[in-house]
């Protein structure tokens, strides 16, 4: 389900997922039981907090490039404001687009369970310490946002400030995953 956000109003939601086990994936990078998976210059980005049940949950923050706050998510919630040019968050794709030309941000979170993962995805589990007979969920960053510093996201690269770019990492019980910034 698509739908256009007209100036300062705001759309949100809900995904009912929960998992025992998550891995994040942004840029070829993986990140599993880690406080927060994306950091940007002080500011946690995606991270995961468990519910009452001890299942991992999303949460993030979304700047435009005026540091504006444009998407939010807490424990699943989500909430997208401003004029952001598109929203797609159907229960048939398990994903969450938003872009906006006029703010610079195209960002997808893309959610796989095991069934739905590729090798080298259920290879990089593996090499993290997640249990093979466990349920498992893959949550993948792509595209791009301005703020808190510029970042851009592919399948296999994470590049920031047009500079730095790295990948193939894996990162496992640490404080802070990924920090860019």
């Amino acid at each position: 389900m698509m739908k256009r956000i007209l100036e300062h109003s705001q759309v949100s939601g809900k995904f009912n997922w929960r998992r025992k086990h998550t891995v994040f994936r942004c840029g070829g990078n993986y990140a599993y039981q880690c406080d927060a998976m994306l950091t940007a210059c002080g500011i946690d980005i995606i991270y995961f907090e468990k519910d009452d049940d001890g299942f991992d949950t999303l949460s993030m923050n979304i700047y435009d490039i005026c540091f504006n706050k444009i998407a939010e998510m807490r424990k699943n919630d989500w909430i997208c404001r401003n004029n952001v040019d598109e929203i797609e968050a159907t229960p048939r794709t398990p994903k969450i687009l938003i872009k906006s030309e006029i703010h610079r941000i195209n960002l997808e979170l893309e959610f796989k369970s095991k069934e739905n993962m590729e090798y080298q995805e259920l290879q990089a589990a593996q090499r993290l310490g997640v249990p093979p007979e466990e349920d498992l969920l893959l949550v993948t960053l792509t595209g791009s946002f301005p703020a808190p510093c510029y970042a851009q996201m592919t399948h296999d690269n994470l590049i920031v400030n047009g500079k730095l770019s790295f990948s193939k990492n894996l990162f496992s019980n640490t404080g802070k995953a990924i920090v860019i910034g």
